[in-house]
Order: structure tokens, then sequence, then C-alpha cells
């Protein structure tokens, strides 16, 4: 007969088989989370405050030789302002019932195949919201723009915005939809205790690049999409992600753009054609005259990588007739630039129509590489909020009145660049068919 234990006799077993395993696994699709190092950081009330140089030191004086005793120019400093960055907060919830989570015969074997794949699943969920935050937070377009008049509940997500990546595995999650302008939220037929005027997903087609909900009273074209809790009328609840880091040219994270250079990232255009390495190294470019010297990454949609081949394949010169076999494909393409490398990868959660290219964050070089800062990283909680890195009370606990357990994750984050403008964003890409 099964053994059912408590609560106690599995924590350490649990976070042997999964908190202290998973805590530092990335699943495949968090590329950025991978580039990006997370640094602990303390904050001052309920910011996150760098200091940031936008301005160098212009107190300089230029004698001849032989000058002999003159009165030096005037200083004139350099000027730091103070960058503060908000952290936001992910809490992802998942429960198993108690049969599924611990029948089994001896301690070791206490955790079921089902409970294993709830807890990797909770794990992989909370970083695939992670990933879409730090790609696409508080963007305008959220994770897509309605293209036309919903029929028969079904929505169809302006192509450029559609990213495969951000919408596989979500039937079932919970959408908040707002107008254009973001300051009116459409009242889905959803409500729970905690609130109402949700979206419940309940088909997807990728190819298509429709979703299917619940009932799609009151959406219009043009709307916006988000996460169910990402935005409300008045403002978002997520960081800021690299598509609005590159696109500022107001104020974030108390410096304006619009005033120091470096605060601002460029942006170029591929005309509604495919990308090209063209584009990337006049890019590359311009980046260079704010400064940019190094490698940097570029994060692209699948298809975008397959043209970015197609392009580089253009390139190729093969001397050797004696050759019988070569090579095509790689999972990373890297080429020179008058800056340095630039690693060119396939992003699955980028949209079409973008592609973002950034300093390689290299630790103790001030390239203006990105960070993510914040109180923690992701990380499974106890019950009394402590982090799977440290030791505490249970990982797990009763759901009232049911016969489940929940586990829960958390993490505190946001994205930060002391030199934004060193970056920039190319827009406007259509790609072509693979």
């Amino acid at each position: 007969m099964p053994v059912y234990g408590t609560l106690s006799q599995y924590d350490g077993v649990f976070k042997d088989v999964f908190a202290d395993e998973l805590s530092d696994a990335l699943p495949a699709f968090a590329l950025t989370q991978d580039d990006i190092p997370f640094l602990e950081s303390k904050k001052t009330g309920e910011l996150f405050s760098q200091p940031v140089l936008v301005r160098r030191s212009h107190g300089a004086s230029y004698l001849s030789s032989g000058a002999g005793v003159v009165t030096l120019n005037p200083v004139k400093a350099s000027k730091t302002v103070e960058a503060r960055i908000t952290g936001s907060q992910i809490v992802m919830r998942d429960a198993i019932d108690w049969e599924s989570a611990f029948a089994s015969e001896t301690e070791e074997q206490a955790f079921t195949p089902a409970m294993e794949l709830t807890v990797e699943a909770l794990w992989e969920s909370a970083r695939h919201r992670l990933e879409a935050d730090i790609l696409w937070g508080q963007d305008a377009n959220g994770l897509g723009t309605v293209n036309g008049a919903p029929a028969a509940d079904v929505i169809t997500i302006d192509t450029a915005q559609f990213a495969e990546g951000l919408w596989t595995g979500l039937e079932d999650a919970e959408l908040e939809i707002f107008d254009v302008l973001l300051t009116t939220k459409r009242a889905g037929i959803g409500s729970d205790t905690v609130g109402s005027g949700f979206y419940t997903i309940t088909a997807i087609n990728l190819d298509a690049g429709t979703i299917t909900v619940d009932d799609d009273q009151n959406v219009a074209d043009t709307d916006v999409l988000f996460f169910r809790g990402q935005r409300t009328t008045s403002a978002f609840n997520i960081m800021a992600g690299l598509h609005k880091w590159l696109t500022n040219t107001g104020t974030l994270a108390n410096v304006s753009a619009s005033s120091h250079n470096i605060w601002k990232a460029t942006s170029l255009s591929a005309n509604a054609g495919p990308i090209s390495f063209d584009l990337i190294l006049q890019g590359c470019a311009r980046a260079s005259m704010k400064g940019a010297m190094g490698p940097m990454i570029a994060y692209l949609h699948p298809l975008a990588w397959a043209n970015a081949m197609t392009d580089l394949a253009a390139t190729v010169r093969r001397s050797h007739t004696d050759i019988k076999e070569y090579y095509l494909g790689a999972e990373v393409i890297c080429f020179f630039t008058g800056t340095g490398k630039v690693f060119i990868k396939a992003h699955p959660m980028m949209k079409p129509g973008f592609c973002f290219v950034v300093p390689k964050t290299e630790r103790g070089t001030p390239n203006g590489g990105y960070y993510r800062i914040g109180a923690t990283d992701l990380t499974f909680v106890t019950q009394q909020g402590r982090g799977s890195k440290t030791s505490g009370s249970s990982y797990f606990e009763k759901v009232p009145g049911t016969n489940a357990v929940e586990v829960n994750t958390f993490s505190h984050q946001s994205i930060y660049s002391p030199k934004p403008g060193r970056g920039f964003i190319i827009t406007g890409i259509v790609n072509e068919a693979a």
C-alpha cells in the first residue's frame, strides 16, 4: 500500500530533487535570461538606484608650447544622474492533488512523475512569463494587437506582432484587453474571487496567427492584449523590457533620453523588407558613435533568422574545387563588424517585425550591456516567503478546503543598462517565407 506522508517529510526531497537542481536551470527559450546576468541589489525604499554618467568633463585648456603661466579655463564638471529602477514582481502558483503528488512506497521515491511534471511546468511557465517581460515589458502593443474585428470568438493578431513562442502552451491562460490608448479595459466574461472582466484562451492557431477566447464581447480592431494583471488603465505592473528601452525617447528610469543622447538608442527600419546584414552593420556603426565597442547580441524571429542564413549563404565563397562536402547552418551566426563580433540568435518569443541588438554584457567592462537587478531572481518560495537558496518552512501549502497542495515561485527584478544608447532596434521587418 502506498504511504501518504506529511508535507514536512517531503521538503528535504523536494529541495534536493527540484529546488537546487532547477534554480540554476534555464529553458531553451530563456535566451535573454542566459545572456543578461542577475545582480542582487539593495533597494532604497521601493527603488533600485544606480548612478549614470551622462556628460563628460569639459574643463579643458589648450596651450601652445612655451605659453608660460596662463589662467586655465573654468571647471565644467562631468554630470551623473541617479537612475531609479522599479522592480517587478511575478508570483506563479501551481497545485496538484495529494494522491498524484505523494503516492509512493518510500521517502526517496516521494515524488511521482505527475509531481515532477507539475513542478517542472511551474518553473518553465514562470521563466516564460519572465522572458516575455524582459523582451516586451511595457510595450504599448502588449503581447500583440488585434487585427480586424473578431469573429466567432477568434481574434486575429497583427502579423508583425505575433510571436509564436509567446503563445505556445497558453491555452486556458487569462488575458486582459485594452483599447489602443491603454486607458479603457474591455469587459470580458471572466470572473473569480480576485477580479472580473478577463478573457480566457480556449485555442491557439500558430499557423494562422489567431487565438480563440471564451467570448469576444467588446473586443475591437487595434485593441491590445496583455496577460492578466500586467496592466491597469493607468499604469504597468511589469518591468520595462528591451523593446521599451530601445524605443524610449522620453524619461525612463528617471533619466531623460531627450536631454542625454547616451540614453536614446538608434532605430532603423527594414522598410517592409527582410532583415539583412547591411542593416545590422549600419546599426553597429551608429551604435559605435555612442561608444559601443565590443561584442553585441542580436535577437530576432526564427523566420528572420532563416532569412539571415540565406543572406549569409549568398556571401560565402569557396575557392577549393576538390572539397567533397561542406556544412551549412549554425545555432548562432557570428560575424565581425567595426565594433566587434555580433552574435545573431533566433528567439521564438521575438515578434516578426523586430530585431533587438544590444551590447553583450561582460562584467567588469563598461560596454553598456544590460543587467537584471532586483531582490531575487526566480526561486521557489516557502510558506514564509523564503527562497530555495535558504532554509525555512515547507515549500508546500495545503489549499484550504481541497485535497490539493500548492507550490509557488517568485521573482523580483527589472532590466537595466547604464548606456542604453549603445544598442539599437530594427523595425518594419517583413520576413520571407521559409
